[in-house]
């Protein structure tokens, strides 16, 4: 992490490595059980992050969301039907930073 003119930034790199799916099936039963533990626990953390407001739905950063997802060509997407939907349901249900990652 650095500061720069009053910003914080958090600087990440790709790790190389096998991914856990590939490597899942030879794993032992108590390797698979370590690791579900520590996810449990990181995702129990990165969801008790308080939303900025209840009904708050965007970036960390307040500003908009960039990511390749939510680009636009001109049409509306099932993307951003699905998304409307997400922000129907925020006022009902409490919002957490949670990131996951879409099927390919």
């Amino acid at each position: 992490m650095y500061r720069k003119n009053d910003i914080l930034y958090l600087v990440m790199q790709l790790i190389p490595g096998i991914d856990l799916p590939k490597l899942w099936g030879e794993l032992s039963k108590n390797e698979k059980v370590s690791i579900c533990e520590q996810l449990r626990r990181i995702f129990s953390q990165l969801r008790a992050i308080p939303a900025p407001s209840p009904s708050y739905f965007g970036s960390i950063s307040g500003g908009p969301v960039e990511h390749r997802f939510f680009q636009m060509d001109g049409r509306r997407s099932t993307y951003e039907s699905a998304f409307q939907d997400i922000i129907g349901l925020s006022s009902r249900h409490g919002l957490s930073f949670t990131k996951a990652r879409r099927a390919e």
